[in-house]
């Protein structure tokens, strides 16, 4: 407030002095030269410096963002999907495959120093005419990520928490064959498809390798503080059978693959 109001007393009085200088002038001009005039229009290292000892200004200071500047974000981004749904259908009529999902977000927020990344699963459904395939054990959160780098509040360099919820398939051999069928049906889509895939997924292994042995090779160099927080459960897998003890129900194998859980501290 006190610089603001310093600046308006400076322009008030060159305002003022202006106004002097055109209510007395002579017939053959003005009074003042214009070398007298750019020099009032400008401060004075006297003015400068006064000014900045109000706004308590030192020169030469570098200037230090304090925790307040560093929580301001500067970009956001977002992507949200209520429902999606995807078929594999054959000449438009018969479905195969029906995968759909729930509630399906992700963003991103960067900050001067830190960034927050996290995506979030509400649930998802495969179904074929045979039955259900596979489907999320809870419909909300089934799965949930977070990667900060530079965390709040958190003497880290980066932390990484995620959590799956399990998720139940069914192994229904006759809706399998029918798709392992359709992509068989054309050698030529199919041999395609094949090799494209297998470059694919062997590029993602490649990237993900050579990316782990980096941050790997970097972490054990640079000593980075860093947080885990992993807990992922393995797939559930039933499989119908036609063994009847009783004569009359069917009995089915369960496969539970267990639970990763991996913390540090």
């Amino acid at each position: 407030m006190l610089a603001h109001k310093f600046v308006e007393q400076s322009a008030e009085a060159y305002q003022y002095a202006q106004q002097n200088k055109k209510q007395s002038w002579w017939s053959f001009g003005w009074t003042g030269s214009s070398k007298d005039e750019e020099d009032s229009k400008s401060f004075t290292d006297e003015d400068w410096e006064r000014l900045n000892r109000i706004i308590g200004y030192k020169e030469n200071t570098e200037y230090i963002p304090d925790q307040q500047d560093m929580k301001l974000m500067q970009f956001y981004f977002e992507i949200r999907m209520k429902h999606n749904a995807s078929k594999l259908t054959i000449d438009d009529s018969e479905c195969l495959a029906d995968l759909s999902c729930q509630d399906f977000s992700c963003n991103l927020k960067m900050y001067p120093e830190a960034k927050i990344f996290d995506l979030k699963l509400g649930s998802y459904r495969l179904l074929s005419p045979y039955g259900l395939l596979a489907e999320s054990a809870d419909v909300v959160d089934s799965f949930v990520g977070i990667f900060s780098y530079k965390p709040f509040d958190e003497q880290l360099d980066w932390s990484l928490t995620a959590k799956a919820s399990p998720c139940y398939i069914t192994y229904l051999k006759d809706s399998i064959d029918q798709i392992v069928g359709f992509f068989k049906s054309s050698p030529t889509i199919s041999q395609n498809l094949a090799l494209e895939t297998a470059a694919a997924v062997q590029m993602t292994l490649d990237e993900v390798k050579r990316t782990a042995q980096q941050q790997m090779t970097r972490v054990l160099k640079d000593q980075s503080r860093f947080s885990l927080n992993m807990d992922i459960a393995a797939p559930k897998i039933t499989v119908p059978t036609k063994f009847r003890p009783d004569d009359v129900h069917e009995t089915k194998l369960l496969l539970d693959l267990g639970n990763l859980v991996l913390r540090t501290e």
